[in-house]
């Protein structure tokens, strides 16, 4: 599950929202207050959190006074949104739990179902696995019984992605492939919350080494996102999937998936700025894309994308996407003769990988230089290398 801000279910919030507002209509006061929540979500909305938490402790102040519990689970309900978005855990947590005592003595399912949906992405934000499984599978039952599809897919996505953090892998497909029934059935079909579950469902595969299934999901995700016209996530399927070709050692068409990629990500562009994310995958679509070009023997053109990789990595301060840009950069230069040029890098992305105590990958450039070392005559260089590979194998 990506990380998300608290609400990833804003037509589910909005008609709970609107249905409290409802009932508050012809009731003296209570109008007045939940109009002050909408003008919270309103200034949360815009980055004014302080002003949004002005506003809900006033709702609080009132329905504490009047005793209106309904006042007062809607109020901590969008306390909790804001302090988990704001990154306060522990504030969130208290307010979504005093949020579901509410909703719970009112016997308000809807509202009792969203709180432990909350609970559960806060459980899961924290690491805490089995805390958000048991929230989510309580949201999930409560959102089938009283017939509400499109949270019920929501639930499941989170709970699938909650299954697969425990490594419950079965239960995790089973659960994005119920939601994908779910979207596909509804009218108009949800394509946005197909394609985030394509996308989870293809990551998933990857990690457990399902290529098969991983190619499956990521040409869906591709699809959907083209006909959604969102380039983000276009580009990020078309460049997973040149990933996977490229390990497969089909070179043409993992060159066709990067070539898709980078022209979506010049349409991400064109429309507005880049964000860090976009630049971040267009930095490891290049340098991967650099790396294939190595494999086909294309140095020149290979050295033309690993620097822009290094560029785009080095703009984004990502030390570990520069240590592995400037390792094949490396590579490239090693190929070529340049030995020189290749001790030069790999002693750069030796730099990097120490920062971050990669030690696989210390392990691999301090193996490649200490061979040029030695082909340059500096054998006590090369020696120092290897016995730091070494010591570095035995964990010392």
């Amino acid at each position: 599950m990506r990380t998300r801000i608290i609400m990833t279910l804003p037509a589910l919030i909005a008609a709970l929202f609107l249905a409290g507002v409802t009932r508050a209509q012809n009731e003296n006061g209570r109008s007045e207050v939940f109009q002050w929540l909408r003008q919270a979500r309103g200034a949360a909305q815009a980055g004014e959190t302080d002003k949004a938490r002005k506003l809900i402790d006033d709702a609080r102040t009132w329905a504490n006074n009047h005793k209106d519990k309904l006042a007062s689970a809607w109020a901590e309900q969008l306390a909790g949104e804001i302090e988990f978005s704001a990154g306060e855990r522990p504030k969130a947590t208290k307010a979504f739990t005093a949020a579901l005592e509410a909703f719970g003595e009112l016997k308000n399912r809807q509202g009792i179902a969203a709180c432990q949906l909350n609970l559960g992405r806060l459980a899961f934000a924290g690491g805490n696995f089995a805390e958000a499984e048991r929230h989510l599978a309580e949201a999930l039952d409560l959102f089938r019984k009283i017939k509400k599809p499109a949270e019920e897919a929501a639930a499941l996505c989170d709970l699938a992605a909650t299954h697969n953090a425990l490594g419950k892998f079965t239960d995790a497909k089973a659960a994005w492939e119920k939601a994908l029934t779910i979207y596909a059935a509804q009218s108009p079909r949800d394509s946005t919350g197909e394609l985030r579950v394509q996308a989870e469902m293809a990551a998933c595969c990857e990690a457990t080494g399902a290529a098969a299934g991983a190619l499956k999901h990521w040409t869906a995700a591709a699809d959907l996102a083209a006909n959604l016209k969102d380039a983000t996530e276009e580009s990020r399927a078309h460049a997973a999937l040149g990933a996977i070709m490229h390990r497969q050692g089909n070179f043409d068409e993992a060159r066709k998936h990067y070539d898709a990629a980078l022209k979506a990500y010049d349409a991400a562009l064109k429309a507005r700025e880049r964000l860090s994310g976009e630049l971040s995958g267009e930095a490891t679509l290049r340098n991967n894309l650099g790396a294939l070009l190595h494999d086909e023997g294309k140095e020149k053109e290979a050295l033309e994308q690993l620097n822009a990789a290094v560029t785009l990595f080095t703009k984004l301060a990502d030390d570990g996407g520069l240590g592995r840009a400037l390792y094949n950069i490396a590579l490239v230069h090693e190929a070529e003769g340049r030995n020189a040029e290749a001790i030069a890098a790999y002693e750069k992305s030796l730099q990097r990988r120490r920062k971050l105590k990669d030690i696989p990958g210390f392990i691999r450039v301090l193996d490649n230089i200490a061979l040029l070392y030695a082909a340059a005559g500096k054998n006590n260089q090369a020696k120092e290398c290897r016995d730091e590979a070494e010591m570095l194998r035995k964990g010392k």
